[in-house]
């Protein structure tokens, strides 16, 4: 039954004919309620319409040819969300035109490029067009026209032009959009060198070697229970000098052990400085207040070493180093690094074109996703996160020739030392049957293949050899840095007061631009949205820990979903980072039993989703033979929000789990399953470090005894069955582990809403201080016409001498 006029609402009519569909009652007053309260933000649950429909419907409701229509999606469903608009509404009797304006730093800004996206924009409006965007888009408009202001007076005005355009914007995942982390930055300036950069590196590669090494020693304190983890970024077969793929876990162990860390790590550097540049260090007069001050922030340098000691005991570059390890310890620089998960959270974005192709440490928007054209603003934190990255993915047969390049450009004693020390690292490493590597810098030739792929076994992780090729080849050239900066942020975007939006959460509403507020419709079909999605998860309550006996975690990930029978696996968690997912499909393949055809998964090349079948032929989703209800569905991380496929009506989904996963990334991933709770099933999946966390949370919260639901999934029983089969072939250890509680989804919803609650309390000085900014900005324009200008401040004095 319609509940809306549809000779007020006639394309409204048509677009259900076009689409096959009827716009349901709930979809309606949704719809309505954004129509009548501008600047709201809504939250309707996953698989309800909102971007297949509502959206569509508010859409063609403004499009009148006298409103810009501005819809902004994320960056990596964009394409997606195009293709659904032009086949429901261009290719139909509506005849929706869309158009897409992407614009970056590297857009050329000239009168003839202005005037004709102007035009666009103009035609746009006056056909009824829809404009999609993504927030970089936007944002990097702003941030050019601000950029012109002191150099180009005439082009600035007419940026300023496109970026006044009255649009009406439509937000579509609003909760990540208006998130109080995003910023977009333009750097301006001269470029400058990186003060103290040798000081900086040198720091940094100690503490990373130091940390390996303390790491290694059974009973460190980095070996205590609920502190690190060990992941399998290289091979489980670890070579002698490499990095042992350390990362410290978040919560309260690590909140006890980071002092007690930190000083073990500068206790072992002023003992046995790893590098040849912190020799000075041991046997020095002051080297145990040299220690305390690497750890101690609460008073000055000179204070606590000394202000004679400090001005006339050190030299420059000495005091460099020390200030440069001080921020690394006492500032939190490292363990902060060291919680972040490679290929998740940062790494290389390789094979990018062009001026793309930086060596540095990039964040990744989601796992083997890096993104286009951030960086990490703080030079210290991309110097320790691109050593990391490169410790883990080890060189290239290229990066390595570069670095027997450089050594063989040193002096001829240097040569023979600095190489006598990547040997000692590696240990000569090689297996039998295999040719050992050179013993002498001498009768290494870089020319030779066969002697290259030698090199490459023995030291493509050797940490000494990897330093060396950075401090010549990557950081002098990467890491020049701009005084000054030009930044906007999620409150830049809400700055319209005919902004709306809707999300299938609201975690974070709290923290939203004060621009929007978050306004429900007062109607008991749409009250209790994120208690139905919990009620559901709770009817599902088996969760399975990911045994430690499968090998390499992506593989494990895969078995247990294989093994499973499992339609689906949603990687909310990221297990999959690393591996290609043509790979993964290809690896799963032959052990899936008969009743799946294929293995349907996003191709990122092709930008669609593609389905490969048992003779390896891979075809597009809406081409191929196989329906992806017959195929084993690869959810990556980035397709964990906004994909939506056709599973079968009675599909079992595995969901992984991944370190601080907050609630609404796990409804996100949940909401992939349309019909969870009406046909579908689902089952949690934990790594060891996962399951700890939440024993730990459920400990301190005591949550209730859970009743068994009267209606559990069929295969609970089945799941249970193989995982007691892993148990009964698990070490005595991990069998006194095993003894605890199952883990159930009441464990997985108090671990993701605690960590939602941390989130939000350590984002609220982010989002008062990018409210602030913004404030200020235009405060500024108001008064002097012009952008507000931050300094950078680099010099690490400045940073940590105080």
């Amino acid at each position: 039954m319609r509940t809306w006029d549809v000779d007020a609402h006639p394309k409204w009519l048509a677009m259900e004919a076009e689409g096959r569909f009827q716009i349901r009652p709930s979809q309606h007053l949704i719809a309505k309620h954004l129509l009548n309260n501008p600047g709201a933000v809504t939250q309707l649950n996953m698989g309800e319409g909102k971007t297949r429909v509502i959206l569509p419907m508010l859409s063609i409701a403004w499009a009148d040819g006298g409103n810009m229509v501005r819809l902004n999606f994320l960056a990596q469903l964009l394409d997606e969300a195009h293709s659904h608009l032009h086949s429901l509404l261009t290719d139909s009797v509506l005849n929706v035109r869309l158009f897409r304006q992407p614009f970056h730093r590297d857009v050329a800004v000239n009168a003839v490029n202005i005037a004709a996206m102007r035009t666009s924009l103009a035609y746009c409006q006056s056909v009824g067009g829809l404009l999609l965007v993504a927030p970089e888009h936007r944002l990097s408009l702003q941030l050019k026209r601000d950029e012109l202001w002191g150099t180009d007076p005439v082009a600035c005005a007419a940026s300023d032009d496109l970026v006044s355009v009255p649009c009406i914007d439509i937000m579509d995942e609003n909760d990540v959009l208006l998130h109080h982390r995003f910023q977009l930055v333009y750097s301006c300036g001269t470029q400058e060198p990186l003060p103290s950069l040798q000081a900086r590196a040198t720091a940094v590669q100690a503490l990373l070697i130091t940390a390996s090494a303390l790491a290694d020693q059974p009973g460190s304190v980095l070996t205590k229970p609920g502190v690190s983890a060990w992941v399998d970024a290289v091979d489980p077969m670890r070579q002698p000098g490499s990095f042992c793929s350390l990362r410290v876990i978040p919560g309260n162990a690590l909140e006890g052990a980071a002092g007690p860390i930190c000083s073990a790590l500068a206790q072992a550097l002023v003992d046995h400085p790893p590098l040849y540049e912190l020799r000075w260090l041991h046997g020095h007069p002051l080297k145990e207040r040299l220690a305390a001050c690497m750890v101690d922030l609460s008073r000055s340098v000179e204070a606590l070493v000394g202000a004679v000691d400090w001005a006339d005991g050190l030299a420059e570059g000495q005091q460099e180093m020390l200030l440069a390890l001080r921020g690394l310890l006492a500032g939190g620089q490292l363990l902060h690094c060291l919680q972040k998960r490679h290929r998740v959270e940062y790494g290389i974005r390789r094979h990018a074109p062009g001026p793309l192709c930086k060596r540095l440490a990039v964040p990744f928007r989601a796992a083997d996703m890096p993104s286009e054209r951030a960086e990490f603003a703080q030079p210290d934190v991309a110097l320790l996160l691109t050593t990391l990255s490169y410790y883990q993915d080890g060189l290239s047969v290229e990066e390595l020739r570069q670095a027997f390049e450089q050594l063989k450009r040193m002096g001829v004693n240097a040569q023979h030392d600095v190489y006598r020390q990547w040997l000692q690292a590696s240990g000569r490493h090689t297996n039998p049957g295999q040719v050992p590597a050179p013993d002498s810098i001498r009768k290494v030739d870089t020319s030779n293949a066969a002697q290259m792929a030698t090199l490459h076994r023995c030291f493509s992780h050797n940490m000494l050899a990897i330093n060396c090729w950075l401090n010549a080849c990557v950081f002098p050239a990467e890491t020049k840095q701009f005084p000054q900066r030009l930044s906007c942020s999620a409150w830049h975007l809400a700055d319209n007061p005919r902004i709306i939006g809707f999300s299938g959460t609201s975690d974070n509403h709290r923290l939203l631009p004060l621009q929007v507020h978050q306004s429900d419709p007062n109607v008991p079909a749409l009250r209790a949205t994120d208690g139905h999605m919990m009620a559901l998860l709770l009817s599902n309550p088996t969760c399975l820990r990911l045994p430690e006996d499968l090998g390499p975690t992506w593989q494990g990930a895969l078995a247990m979903a294989a093994t499973n029978n499992m339609d689906a696996l949603i990687d909310c968690g990221a297990l999959l980072a690393g591996v290609c997912s043509r790979v993964a499909a290809e690896w799963v393949m032959p052990m899936l039993n008969a009743h799946f055809k294929g293995v349907c998964f996003f191709d990122p090349s092709s930008k669609q989703w593609v389905i490969l079948d048992r003779c390896q032929r891979c075809m597009p989703r809406h081409s191929s033979p196989i329906p992806e209800s017959q195929a084993l569905v690869l959810f990556d991380d980035a397709r964990c929000r906004g994909a939506d496929l056709q599973l079968g009506k009675n599909a079992v989904g595995m969901l992984t789990l991944g370190p601080g996963i907050c609630k609404d990334k796990l409804m996100q991933a949940a909401g992939r399953l349309r019909l969870l709770g009406r046909g579908q099933g689902l089952c949690f999946l934990a790594t060891h470090e996962v399951a700890r966390a939440m024993y730990s949370t459920s400990t301190r919260m005591q949550p209730a005894p859970e009743t068994p639901h009267p209606q559990e999934p069929l295969f609970k029983q089945h799941v249970q069955l193989q995982q007691l089969h892993h148990h009964e072939q698990q070490p005595h250890e991990q069998l006194q582990q095993s003894q605890q509680p199952p883990l159930t989804s009441r464990h997985v919803l108090a671990w993701v809403m605690e960590n939602s609650r941390v989130a939000m309390e350590q984002g609220v000085l982010d989002w008062a201080r990018k409210g602030l900014h913004f404030a200020a900005s235009k405060a500024h324009r108001t008064r002097h016409g012009g952008p507000l200008v931050q300094e950078e401040g680099l010099e690490v004095k400045h940073l940590w001498g105080g």
